[in-house]
């Protein structure tokens, strides 16, 4: 986590660490009063996400098994 300099209203960090992605807020809460929302609505981006890497992953894996077995 990095503190904010003057002037600053929001610092988001982003650390990869052992396959794990993390986010961390840093904010002004003068600035920013529901800095909680922001959050919890980029931890439901991250899920959605996932969830269509997940998806999309699973498709290409099963194309790809049906494309050896006609070969």
């Amino acid at each position: 986590m990095l503190l904010l300099s003057h002037g600053q209203a929001l610092n988001i960090t982003c650390v990869s660490y052992a396959g794990a992605l993390h986010f961390g807020f840093t904010g002004c809460r003068d600035t920013l009063p529901h800095m909680q929302r922001l959050a919890v609505y980029a931890g439901e981006a991250m899920d959605e996400l996932k969830a269509v890497y997940l998806t999309s992953a699973t498709s290409a894996s099963r194309s790809r098994a049906r494309s050896r077995s006609t070969t």
